[in-house]
């Protein structure tokens, strides 16, 4: 019975869609309008970081509506937008939490995150768990720069995030420790 068990969870691995990276998930990058092939080790990189990126968040759509007026009822257009531009996203194989800086903590099993959006760094930031899209502000802001800054995504991210990632001054761990405000750039 064990034997037949293993056989069709190891057949299910195989039939699954996209790449599947040990607890981290689906990971799927889209720059300039073209999905970029990511090694495991970048793919699990980016998905622990953006796990670290939602830990905790400020005002969101869900809990929160209030803060973002009658644009709250639009967060699933909004992420539809983000996921057909430059974006990573992320379908976790075990759901994870998000905590809001004003109360209040959801369950996440997909995060997406826009890229190379004019006027900022990094967002807008968004979170699903089934079919409701939640749409979050002022999440964790270095995990964020991390991921705008690792050195396998420069090649296709325009010059602006190169220029601003080397001025970022980092850590004996090689994190990016928190940047002057002079230099420091917007996330959502």
């Amino acid at each position: 019975m064990r034997a037949l068990v293993a056989i069709a969870l190891a057949g299910a691995q195989l039939l699954a869609p996209g790449p599947v990276i040990a607890n981290q998930g689906n990971v799927s990058l889209r720059l300039a309008g073209k999905e970029v092939a990511l090694p495991g080790g970048v793919s699990a990189r980016l998905a622990t970081l953006a796990r670290e990126t939602f830990a905790r968040c400020g005002p969101n759509t869900r809990q929160h509506p209030h803060n973002f007026g009658p644009s709250a009822t639009l967060a699933s257009v909004r992420r539809d937008r983000t996921l057909d531009g430059s974006r990573l996203h992320i379908a976790y194989d075990a759901p994870f939490a998000t905590v809001s800086h004003l109360g209040g903590e959801l369950r996440v099993t997909e995060v997406t995150l826009g890229l190379e959006r004019e006027g900022l760094f990094v967002g807008p930031a968004f979170s699903r768990d089934g079919l409701g899209t939640v749409e979050h502000l002022l999440c964790e802001y270095l995990p964020a720069l991390e991921i705008a800054c690792l050195p396998e995504l420069a090649p296709y991210l325009p010059a602006r995030y190169a220029q601003t990632c080397a001025r970022f001054e980092r850590g004996a761990d090689g994190r990016i420790l928190m940047p002057p405000p002079d230099i420091a750039p917007s996330c959502s």
